[in-house]
């Protein structure tokens, strides 16, 4: 239920509040790749940059996909949000330079 309801704050354009819930959801199954992708599209959107990356590290590690993350973030997001979040990712990288 509070995922249905996070996905649907993500998709009105409210971050915030559909990362509050997608982490409550994480809580009780960290191993939730589509959860986990979902929250580093929220987290990216709203700036949380740093934080999305842990999290892009935390579903490494939950799904043993090393590698082969954000290709499957890539088919479970919609593309607008696909593409925001490499935008900001990838400034976030160029930043570090």
């Amino acid at each position: 239920m509070s995922e249905m309801l996070a996905n649907r704050y993500l998709m009105d354009g409210d971050a915030e509040k559909a990362i509050e819930l997608y982490k409550k959801v994480l809580e009780k199954k960290p191993e939730e790749v589509k959860t986990r992708c979902r929250l580093i599209a929220a987290l990216a959107l709203v700036d949380h940059l740093e934080e999305a990356v842990i999290q892009l590290n935390n579903l490494e590690i939950a799904s043993g996909q090393h590698g082969m993350l954000f290709s499957a973030c890539r088919q479970i997001l919609p593309d607008d949000l696909v593409t925001a979040v490499q935008n900001k990712l990838q400034a976030l990288a160029e930043k570090k330079k």
